[in-house]
């Protein structure tokens, strides 16, 4: 063994949290590919024509809504978060991304010189707008994550016990 090498034993305590700190810097990195995904595809539907179908924005709704259910599925089976940490990462990104959209339309009307007070609410309101549904929507799947994998677990020890009396 090397002298310079330390090694130490695992701690559970200090790996959870190191869990929450990557599920929570994950969450962070969610939140700006939602700002991203809401300002490239909004470039892409101001490109059409007016009065045509808005078929970029509806890509925009797909795609942050897999992402969200990839962050709760995520939250829950990698990092083993409980619901509510799942909820609060989730409102968190969902949050980081409205903010970031809405800090982008503050910029735009201060850039094309139609500027309201409004936008500066903006900031606070479209974070809170998103962050509320996010955070029930993902503590209700949260919850039902944990519930199914009680049911799944209790169904697997039911089977392995009934094999093991058949034998």
């Amino acid at each position: 063994m090397d002298l310079g090498e330390v090694t130490h034993p695992i701690d559970k305590h200090a790996s959870m949290h190191g869990s929450a700190r990557t599920s929570f810097l994950c969450s962070i990195i969610i939140g700006l590919v939602y700002f991203g995904i809401g300002i490239i595809f909004s470039a892409l539907d101001t490109a059409l024509p007016f009065g045509q179908f808005h078929i970029w924005r509806l890509a925009a709704w797909a795609l942050s809504v897999a992402l969200f259910v990839a962050q709760i599925v995520c939250e829950h089976f990698r990092f083993h978060n409980s619901p509510l940490l799942t909820a609060f990462h989730a409102a968190t990104a969902a949050a980081i991304g409205a903010f970031g959209l809405a800090a982008a339309a503050t910029a735009h009307s201060l850039s094309a010189g139609h500027y309201r007070p409004a936008y500066l609410l903006a900031l606070l309101l479209w974070p809170m707008i998103t962050a509320i549904p996010a955070c029930l929507t993902a503590l209700v799947a949260g919850a039902l994550l944990v519930r199914l994998r009680r049911q799944n677990g209790k169904l697997a020890s039911h089977k392995a016990s009934t094999t093991s009396e058949e034998i």
